[in-house]
């Protein structure tokens, strides 16, 4: 069904989630004075952004492509906020490599999210944002 998501999906890899493993031991290397806003580009079901919630972060953006695994996150997401209430998020259905980062981003977080062309221009995009 992700095969009906439009021009992105030549440049998408296979969905895979990024395991709790890899995600927790990234994370808890942050210190907590960096732990605001949690960015994650092509945010699939929405793993990572639950995780960055249970580690303190007080703010969790997810980016996706694909309706289905939005739709998928938003529920995830939801669920989430029922544990921390006073957490703020925003999901965006969109195309994650042309995404403006913000200024208050300390966390930008993606696991193969898309070929090495869309990777190079998210690249950019994050560098210019600095």
């Amino acid at each position: 069904s992700l095969k009906k998501a439009g021009k992105n999906f030549a440049h998408a890899t296979i969905y895979m989630p990024v395991s709790y493993h890899i995600i927790e031991k990234a994370i808890e290397k942050i210190p907590a004075s960096n732990k605001n806003h949690f960015i994650d580009i092509e945010c699939g079901k929405g793993r990572a952004l639950a995780v960055a919630a249970h580690y303190g972060f007080k703010k969790i953006t997810g980016i996706e492509w694909a309706e289905k695994l939005s739709l998928d996150a938003k529920k995830n997401l939801d669920l989430t906020k029922t544990k921390f209430p006073e957490l703020e998020s925003e999901l965006i259905t969109g195309d994650a490599a042309t995404y403006a980062i913000p200024a208050n981003a300390d966390c930008i977080f993606f696991f193969i999210p898309f070929d090495e062309a869309r990777t190079a221009i998210l690249i950019s995009e994050i560098v210019s944002s600095e």
